[in-house]
């Protein structure tokens, strides 16, 4: 959930960034939160990882797409509009499927334990 559009760009936002620096910096967020839970991939199915994988991966590709229309040096402003126009658009967050399974995992996992 922290690599949600709409959690990293609230966390991340800074008007004096450039389209390029917010970029980076949103995808190097994706990577510090990918490796913080890494450990994760313990706990929880090799399905599972790997739609967390895919998720990562989309987001990414999600912001390499957004920043790619624009000119490096606009405003990080212009990046954050297309960003929640594209989200806006899709019929469901590249985050929603992974986030519903892994709970549904979870539920399941502790249902047996009980």
């Amino acid at each position: 959930e922290r690599i949600s559009p709409q959690s990293l760009l609230v966390r991340t936002n800074d008007p004096k960034l450039t389209v390029k620096q917010f970029q980076q910096l949103l995808i190097a967020n994706i990577r510090q939160e990918f490796e913080h839970n890494l450990s994760q991939q313990l706990y929880v199915s090799e399905d599972a990882w790997a739609m967390v994988r895919n998720a990562k991966e989309n987001m990414t590709r999600l912001i390499n797409t957004a920043a790619a229309g624009l000119e490096p040096g606009t405003p990080s402003i212009e990046l954050s509009k297309i960003l929640m126009d594209l989200l806006a658009r899709a019929e469901n967050s590249p985050l929603d499927a992974t986030i519903s399974a892994i709970k549904k995992e979870f539920s399941e996992i502790t249902s047996q334990v009980q």
